[in-house]
Order: C-alpha cells, then structure tokens, then sequence
C-alpha cells in the first residue's frame, strides 16, 4: 500500500512519484518528449541496463521492483529514484540538475511527514498508581515503610521518568522511629567519650559491646553492620542520591542503647556521664 505520492511540476508538466518510484513517462513528457529518449529505448540501452541490474543488487530488490511499466490510462514507466536520476541526465542536464534537487527535496520532505503520523505516541503510566504498585513490591519483599518509600520512587523514576519524592523535595528518610536517633559520633559526645575523634570512639564502643561489627568493602573502607543483640536499637537511614538511581544507607542508633553502652563502661571500671541526669547544684553557705 502506497505510503507517499505526489506530485511535481516541470514545464507545468505534472511528474507524479510514489514513494521511491518516479514516472519515467511523466519525466520525458515534461522534458519535452526528446527523440529516441523515450524510458523504453532509454531501458534497452546497453549502460541503461547495467545501471537498472547494478540498482538491483545493491539494494537487494527484483528488476520488476526498480523499473516497471504500467499499461492503461494513467500508467507508464516507475522506476526507484535513482534509476529515474539516470535517465533525467539522459534527457537534457538542465533537467537532469532540476530533478536532483527539486525532485529530492520533495520526497524527502513528504517522507518525513509520513514518519511523523506513523510514529506511536507511547502513554506514561500514571505515577500514583505506579509508585503504589513499587510500594507494595517493596512490602511484600520484607522492607519497611521508610524502605519501601525510596523503593516505589525509583520503581516511579524507572517507569514514568519522575521520581515523587525529588518532585517533593523530599532527598532524606529519617529512621521509622518516633524517638531521636543518634550517630556514632553523637554517641561518644552523649556518654563523654575521651579523644578527639568520637566517630571513631563511638564506632570501637559500639563493637566492644557488642551490637556492631566492622568489614571492610570493595573501596577498602570500613562497612559497620549490627549484630543480632545490636539490630534492636540500629535504624537504617537511606539518603537518596541527587543524579543516581543509588542510596547512602547508614545505621543509627536509638537513644536507649545508651543505657546499655553505659552499663557496659561501668563493667569496665570507666567513668561515664550519665545521659540526661541533671548536674549536682551547688550548695550555698
């Protein structure tokens, strides 16, 4: 089924096309019907057959698919667009320079226009029931709320190329717990923890307790995990990454495992400030 015809004009002669396929016919009435340049004994020429069977084979097409005649009213001569090129040149230069140029430039035009109506709109999913149907993956797999949140917004980004909580400026997940968690290094400066580097201080108090070990990981640095008895006061938080589909996940810790880490200096015979106790008052004389 014919795709792209039109219609060209020479000497107010109409030139009709048909995708790739010019009217020869056309052509040589509108060059002005030259003698013994009429397309069947330009076709029965020696170099004219060269050319139509070397056509032929390089785009891979039968010679009845580059050049054919159309008997009856309104028939004549197609042939592929270079094929036609050839024979304007046989037919005067003058035309043979009009029908490089104008001639092209037609059907390439209206073959864009073409690919413009045939190309499918492709639908977005809708992003609420997307980042739904992400939310409930995650669930089902074992993840928290938190988890599963940052889960169903990449499932979103993936799907629809919108990530929700970007849109809602939303980059950091506090750990699921209503009270305040703490860092390594907020722990250290809560129980008074002697050194300069209370990251450090707070991760080795952490370890000797027992609630988190350390590993090292492919770039060489230190990956703390929680135990089995630390897992109950350990929350993951996620930081989403600003120009990646990745995560910074990184435990904190709940404020009652200060108890437990003061409990475990006093074992040790280390002094320790208590969390929350109030300073003794001076008395007044």
């Amino acid at each position: 089924m014919s795709t792209n015809k039109g219609v060209l004009v020479y000497n107010e002669k109409p030139i009709n096309f048909c995708d790739e396929m010019l009217c020869l016919t056309d052509m040589w009435k509108a060059a002005g019907k030259p003698a013994s340049s009429s397309p069947a004994e330009w076709q029965r020429s020696a170099d004219a057959e060269k050319f139509i069977e070397f056509i032929s084979e390089t785009q891979n097409m039968g010679i009845s698919h580059v050049i054919k005649s159309n008997p009856g009213k309104g028939g004549g001569t197609w042939a592929y667009w270079q094929i036609a090129f050839a024979y304007a040149k046989k037919l005067s230069p003058e035309f043979h320079a009009w029908v490089n140029q104008a001639a092209r430039e037609k059907m390439e035009a209206l073959a864009g226009k073409q690919k413009e109506k045939t190309v499918k709109r492709v639908r977005k999913p809708s992003v609420l029931p997307t980042f739904r149907t992400g939310f409930g993956i995650a669930k089902i797999l074992g993840l928290d709320d938190n988890q599963a949140s940052i889960y169903a917004d990449r499932y979103t980004n993936k799907k629809c190329n919108e990530s929700p909580l970007t849109l809602m400026g939303i980059t950091h997940h506090e750990a699921p717990e209503n009270t305040k968690t703490l860092n390594a290094s907020e722990i250290a400066e809560r129980l008074d923890l002697p050194g300069s580097r209370p990251g450090i201080a707070g991760n080795q108090l952490l370890k000797e307790a027992g609630l988190h070990t350390d590993s090292r990981d492919k770039k060489n640095k230190i990956v703390w995990t929680p135990t089995e008895s630390g897992m109950q006061f350990a929350r993951l938080s996620d930081t989403g990454k600003a120009h990646s589909d990745g995560s910074v996940q990184t435990y904190r810790w709940s404020e009652r495992v200060l108890a437990v880490l003061s409990s475990h200096l006093a074992v040790k015979g280390e002094s320790v400030s208590v969390p929350f106790a109030k300073k003794p008052e001076t008395a007044t004389v």
